[in-house]
């Protein structure tokens, strides 16, 4: 757990674009996205955000609204294969992470 969080801090560190078009991959369903995007309301409401902070809250929300409705509108079969592909990568992931301990 911890090389797969040392991973993704590098990533969003390092490259914050990419961080968030993975975003979409990482919360997949409808309920998830909800969930991330009421916690960044409570965020916002909560604290005072900085000027980038603010954008780039705005930046995950749109991004994680956009991508729900591409969902809503692409076929079952597209949707699943590319989870399929997702998740075949990442059971990968998960036998290398076990096999290198």
């Amino acid at each position: 757990m911890r090389r797969l969080l040392h991973e993704e801090t590098i990533i969003t560190e390092f490259e914050p674009e990419l961080a968030r078009r993975s975003l979409t991959r990482l919360v997949r369903t409808p309920s998830d996205r909800r969930m991330v995007q009421a916690y960044l309301d409570r965020i916002e409401g909560a604290t005072e955000l900085n000027a980038s902070q603010r954008e780039l809250t705005a930046a995950i929300k749109n991004a994680l609204t956009a991508s729900s409705r591409t969902l809503k509108s692409a076929p079952a079969a597209v949707t699943t294969r590319a989870n399929s592909a997702v998740d075949r990568r990442d059971k990968g992931r998960r036998r290398a992470t076990r096999s290198s301990r």
